[in-house]
C-alpha cells in the first residue's frame, strides 16, 4: 500500500487568483463519490483538466490524487490534497500555468508531509519567458541518529527551515518578479533582499 502525501498547496497572487481558487474548492467540494471512486479522484480531472479528451492519460506527478477533505483549515488561498508516495509536482505545475493567465507574479507554495515521516516545500512560478521553474526542498526524517523522536524532529525541521530558504532564494534569482509575493506572504524567512539589488 502506498504511503500517503498530505498536501497544502497555497497560491500567492491578486484577487483573480483567491477568486480562482474558491471556485475549484466549490468544484471540489460538490463532487459526490460514488461506488468505483469513493474519494473523487476524478474530480481533479473534471476540475484541473477540463479540456483533457477522454480516455486521454493525465500524470499528476504521483500514482493518484485527490482532495484532502480534512486539510487542517485551509485558507481562501489554499487547496488540500492526498496523493501517493511523493507529492504531486506536476499537477502543481498544471495549476501555476493557470493561475499566470491570472497574475503574472503568481508563486505556488505546496507544503507536504508524506506518511514516512519526511517533509518539504514544493515551489513554483513562470520566468519572463514562459518556462515553469520549479525548486524543491525535502527533508527525511532522520531517527537512527537520534534516541528521542522530539530530537529527531527538531534536527529535521532545523534542515528543512534552512533548506526552505535557500530553495525560494533560488526561485526568485530564476523569477525575480515573485520577490513582493515572498516579502507580503513568507515574511518568517530570513532572506537577505540586498542580495537581489543591481
Amino acid at each position: 500500500m502506498a504511503n500517503t502525501c498530505w498536501n497544502l498547496f497555497s497560491f500567492y497572487g491578486n484577487e483573480k487568483v483567491v477568486a480562482q481558487v474558491k471556485k475549484w474548492q466549490e468544484a471540489l467540494d460538490s463532487a459526490k463519490p460514488t461506488e468505483d471512486d469513493k474519494y473523487c479522484m476524478g474530480a481533479i480531472r473534471t476540475v484541473f483538466y477540463p479540456d483533457a479528451e477522454s480516455g486521454e492519460e493525465i500524470y499528476y506527478g504521483s500514482k493518484w490524487v485527490h482532495q484532502d477533505k480534512e486539510a487542517l483549515g485551509p485558507d481562501e488561498n489554499q487547496l488540500g490534497f492526498q496523493s501517493a508516495w511523493s507529492s504531486p509536482n506536476d499537477l502543481q505545475e498544471h495549476l501555476t500555468l493557470l493561475m499566470h493567465k491570472l497574475d503574472r507574479s503568481v508563486l505556488v507554495e505546496n507544503s507536504y508531509n508524506i506518511e514516512d515521516g519526511s517533509m518539504g516545500f514544493v515551489y513554483t512560478a513562470i520566468d519572463s519567458d514562459g518556462n515553469i521553474c520549479i525548486e524543491i526542498a525535502h527533508a527525511d526524517l532522520n531517527l537512527d541518529d537520534f534516541d528521542d523522536r522530539e530530537d529527531a524532529d527538531a534536527d529535521q525541521q532545523e534542515r528543512l527551515n534552512e533548506w526552505q530558504e535557500d530553495t525560494v532564494i533560488d526561485l526568485i534569482t530564476k523569477v525575480p518578479n515573485i520577490e513582493l509575493n515572498v516579502k507580503t506572504y513568507m515574511p518568517y524567512l530570513e532572506i537577505d533582499w540586498d542580495r537581489f539589488k543591481e
